[in-house]
């Protein structure tokens, strides 16, 4: 099987990006970039690079929408990066080396416990003693 492309070159409007076709349905649908993503243009100097533990990499920045929930949108990045990682090439692999979330989920069990012990010391003092706050 052979594709031919043709590009410009070089994108440089958020509109060119937009256009990058993502799917075709069976029924001839197009599914644009554009119907599935906020397209902007972010940095003014591509001309840079990035590297971690000194090695050359690619960064995808994710940022979540305001009304989304950060944990949900992390294991969703994840899911759709585990069901992609088979399919890079040898010798590419992906890493999370800042994970927001980490601290986000942290602080969800810290309430968690906090509002046990904080139940635990009110049967506690308002029966004064372990065994009048026992269901019967």
């Amino acid at each position: 099987m052979q594709y031919i492309a043709s590009v410009k070159g070089r994108l440089s409007t958020p509109e060119q990006y937009g256009d990058i076709v993502v799917r075709t349905g069976a029924d001839a649908a197009i599914v644009h970039l554009k119907d599935i993503a906020r397209i902007e243009l972010a940095a003014t100097d591509y001309s840079r690079s990035s590297k971690l533990n000194g090695v050359p990499t690619a960064i995808i920045g994710v940022y979540q929408l305001p009304d989304a929930n950060a944990l949900e949108v992390a294991k969703g990045v994840r899911k759709v990066m585990d069901s992609l990682a088979p399919t890079f090439p040898k010798g590419i692999h992906y890493v999370v080396p800042y994970d927001t979330t980490l601290f986000v989920s942290e602080s969800v069990h810290e309430v968690v416990k906090t509002l046990l012990q904080a139940a635990c010391w009110c049967c506690w003092s308002c029966s004064s003693s372990w065994r009048a706050g026992e269901p019967p």
